[in-house]
């Protein structure tokens, strides 16, 4: 038999068919996998965080301790101390978490909760609270977001979504420094009302009734409208409920807990302002 070289057919190894349609299908379909895994593992966070010892989630800060340097005051930090101390037993802090409270002299309004039970709180803050128990209020409230493990929730949610974006992107995932971003800011709606509610508690064990509670979130209210902050146009957007809900929701806790919001108030120590250095 003669050898013969026959060549192929033109266009043998290429489809009359558009492929793009197939493309799309698989394109939307990875994405719907990747999301409906996503959200069920970051839901799963808040049955999964219980599960991890604090202990284990302290390990978790040692690596950034240089990012908890505060200013050192010390008659403001004795009296702070003294009165998170207090706070922890009022709001039944499990036996094995600490609270490390960290003063930072700015003028930024805020407070906020953290891995491994730290909880900062700053001097714009303290400067416009009026006396002791919405001091009480502010604390018990981040404390609430300790109790509640919700620093780890929101590490845990934000790394797979930092993972989720990266299996789309295509890049490598910064979880550590990503999530940890997001743990200050995914507390959820219900994680807020949840550490309010702690905080309604805990100022009823530790002064007998809740007063200085919602009046706390009456005095944010007036100091966000004085320093500009914008309105949200749609609550839905917002992650901390708005400041009249709060307040209404903070009413009506006490109310259906039968824990009285008038009661005697207790002055801030003579000097504070000026230990607000």
């Amino acid at each position: 038999m003669k050898y013969q070289n026959i060549q192929p057919s033109e266009g043998i190894n290429s489809s009359k068919k558009n492929p793009l349609p197939d493309f799309l299908v698989l394109l939307v379909g990875s994405l719907i996998t990747i999301a409906i895994v996503s959200v069920f593992l970051a839901y799963s966070m808040g049955w999964l965080a219980k599960k991890i010892p604090f202990e284990k989630e302290v390990l978790l800060t040692e690596s950034f301790e240089h990012y908890f340097d505060e200013v050192d005051n010390a008659e403001l930090s004795t009296y702070l101390n003294k009165l998170v101390d207090q706070l922890m037993v009022c709001s039944e802090l499990p036996t094995e978490m600490e609270i490390k409270l960290h003063y930072i002299a700015t003028d930024q309004f805020n407070a906020f909760a953290t891995l491994g039970g730290h909880v900062f709180i700053y001097k714009g803050l303290l400067r416009r609270l009026k006396n002791e128990n919405q001091l009480a209020m502010v604390l018990a409230h981040e404390i609430g977001h300790i109790k509640h493990r919700d620093p780890l929730i929101g590490l845990g949610r934000g790394a797979v979504i930092s993972l989720a974006f990266s299996m789309v992107l295509g890049n490598s995932p910064n979880l550590l420094g990503d999530a940890g971003l997001l743990t200050l800011l995914s507390f959820s709606r219900s994680m807020e009302s949840h550490s309010d509610q702690n905080g309604v508690e805990a100022l009823m064990r530790c002064y007998g009734h809740a007063n200085g509670s919602y009046q706390t979130f009456e005095l944010f209210k007036t100091a966000r409208t004085e320093l500009g902050a914008t309105k949200p146009i749609l609550a839905m957007f917002e992650t901390h409920p708005l400041d009249d809900d709060r307040i209404e929701d903070i009413k009506y806790f006490a109310e259906i807990s039968n824990i009285s919001v008038a009661g005697e108030l207790t002055p801030l120590p003579e000097g504070f302002n000026g230990w607000l250095k």
